[in-house]
């Protein structure tokens, strides 16, 4: 068994109620195990390798071990997670802000035990007028640090560390030019939780629609990992839904083709089922590209659109006025220094290490095959991302 599809194997044990099989436990051997510990933390999935091992009978072995110690890790992470997450709840209800958490903040919930949904950050969304005036309550009342703003979000830390981006847009730059108009509606979306006044929480349909869209925004810049499969799988068997409502927004916002598919590859990843053609194609370019996105997907998907060569190369030297704004803020004032940041931002790069990944991307953008660029247009065109 190949150490990508073992690790799902495990996974599905450890979160879906599997209880394995015989090829999976003939698989576990001392040395598949070690691979796989590997690529799971690559994934920040080793915490729940543990679960799946101790039901397989492999408890005692060195990699259980280890990801034992991941799994106090990841408990750690929660409990700070959450203490942060009910601090700030509790600071913005007084405030009277309306609020919206947002991705693990919610996903947390509903896994069997809430430190299984890791998150490096809490994710939360405010009307864009109160943004001045969440930040400053959160830095007056709970020692926040601002470290910068971004065309959609605040980021802030807390003293204990945890960091927190206070969202004010959900509008992120995506290829996909209709799904701006469903995400326009996320507030009409929103109901109060339960004994709260200003703590909102999203109707299920937008909620995944929202989750679908952050997911498809990652595997436009080269994958999005697997947790995002999961947490489809879990949002799919473990909360009651209409499955009308979400298709129904779906397609509204052009992203039902993509849906299908990952749920496709969901179910069959957790739930054993078959899976089709496309579903296989999407699996390998989500393996390929890490929890983040591959170079080389990166660089595929943007010669789909038609950046190759010499063009990707001036895409990649004069970023668009939109993206260096966020960098340099300066900018949304002083339109005519973009020159000067272009030059700033090569000399920044060049210092900071980003020669070296610069280096990577040129040769990985000049190696690249036509073999890879037609793959990718037509899983893209497949799942209703191609432009």
């Amino acid at each position: 068994m190949e150490t990508e599809m073992l690790l799902v194997a495990l996974l599905r044990v450890a979160v879906c109620d599997w209880a394995g099989d015989d090829a999976v436990r003939a698989a576990c051997t001392p040395e598949a195990l070690e691979k796989v510990c590997a690529l799971a933390t690559k994934y920040d999935l080793a915490h729940l390798l543990g679960i799946a091992l101790n039901k397989l009978g492999f408890g005692n072995t060195p990699v259980a071990q280890i990801a034992g110690r991941q799994q106090m890790m990841a408990t750690f992470r929660y409990v700070q997670l959450s203490h942060e997450q009910e601090s700030i709840i509790a600071v913005l209800e007084e405030g009277q802000i309306p609020f919206l958490p947002l991705k693990g903040a919610v996903l947390r919930g509903l896994y069997p035990e809430g430190w299984m949904r890791t998150s490096c950050d809490i994710d939360v969304l405010v009307h864009e007028e109160d943004l001045d005036r969440a930040a400053e309550l959160l830095q007056t009342k709970l020692q926040y640090t601002l470290r910068g703003k971004t065309a959609h979000d605040l980021a802030l830390n807390a003293p204990s560390g945890v960091h927190l981006e206070l969202h004010y847009s959900v509008l992120e730059k995506s290829e996909l030019s209709m799904l701006p108009k469903v995400l326009e509606s996320i507030w009409e979306a929103a109901v109060p939780a339960e004994g709260k006044q200003y703590n909102m929480m999203l109707d299920d349909a937008m909620f995944y629609c929202y989750h679908i869209a952050h997911m498809a925004k990652h595997f436009e810049i080269g994958g999005c990992g697997i947790r995002p499969l999961l947490d489809i799988w879990v949002l799919r068997h473990r909360v009651f839904y209409k499955e009308d409502a979400r298709k129904d927004l779906l397609q509204k916002g052009g992203l039902l083709a993509f849906a299908e598919a990952a749920e496709n590859l969901s179910e069959h990843w957790f739930s054993g089922k078959n899976a089709d053609p496309i579903s296989r194609q999407l699996a390998q370019y989500i393996l390929s590209g890490g929890n983040y996105g591959g170079v080389e997907n990166r660089i595929a998907v943007k010669h789909t659109q038609n950046q190759k060569g010499f063009a990707y190369v001036l895409s990649r030297l004069f970023l668009p006025y939109d993206t260096m704004k966020i960098q340099f803020p300066i900018l949304e004032k002083q339109k005519w220094l973009l020159p000067f940041c272009h030059v700033a931002r090569w000399f920044k790069r060049l210092f900071d290490g980003g020669s070296a990944r610069a280096a990577k991307e040129l040769q990985t953008n000049a190696n690249m095959t036509e073999e890879k660029v037609l793959s990718t247009e037509e899983l893209l065109r497949h799942l209703g991302l191609h432009t």
